[in-house]
């Protein structure tokens, strides 16, 4: 993990580097997040969310919030904070997550426009995984991705190859 977490900073730098606007034709949000991190949160906030939530966050996003970032660049309009984890939920983590009932046993990550989202799902048998909810029909695709880190990577790689990205995480 620790090798795809310092190659998603690598990455991010890279494109820092060489001038974020050469990517904004890529996808939605660019000109917001302008691949930019929040903070990292620190082991004693994590530690508390998942202890306050009766919960573990799945570990490759753990490690994405405790050495990348708390929020900032990614899909869309970017990595929502921990702090908006409510966004298209109901306030229950720790209950199970099921395809039927999309508000329960997930994370919101990331606000992809209008009515959908991303989210990540921390209970159950799809736990780890990255789902697309639209908050309207109330209706979850799973993302083809394994995980939130492999996500994050997929979405890097279109990015690095300046490819116009939409409805990314949809198979």
């Amino acid at each position: 993990m620790i090798i795809k977490i310092k190659s998603i900073k690598d990455r991010l730098n890279r494109v820092r580097s060489s001038g974020w606007k050469q990517y904004a034709s890529c996808g939605l949000g660019i000109d917001r997040h302008q691949f930019k991190m929040d903070p990292p949160l620190t082991e004693l906030q994590a530690a508390a969310f998942e202890k306050e939530h009766s919960i573990a966050l799945p570990s490759d996003y753990r490690s994405f919030l405790l050495e990348v970032g708390n929020g900032g660049a990614g899909p869309y309009y970017g990595i929502l904070p921990l702090s908006r984890w409510n966004d298209a939920g109901d306030g229950l983590l720790s209950a199970e997550f099921s395809l039927d009932d999309p508000s329960k046993g997930a994370i919101t990550i990331c606000e992809q426009g209008c009515t959908y989202y991303s989210l990540l799902i921390v209970t159950g048998k799809d736990r780890g995984k990255v789902g697309n909810y639209d908050m309207q029909s109330r209706e979850v695709s799973l993302s083809p991705f394994n995980n939130f880190v492999g996500w994050y990577n997929g979405w890097l790689d279109l990015v690095l190859k300046k490819e116009k990205i939409e409805w990314f995480g949809y198979q």
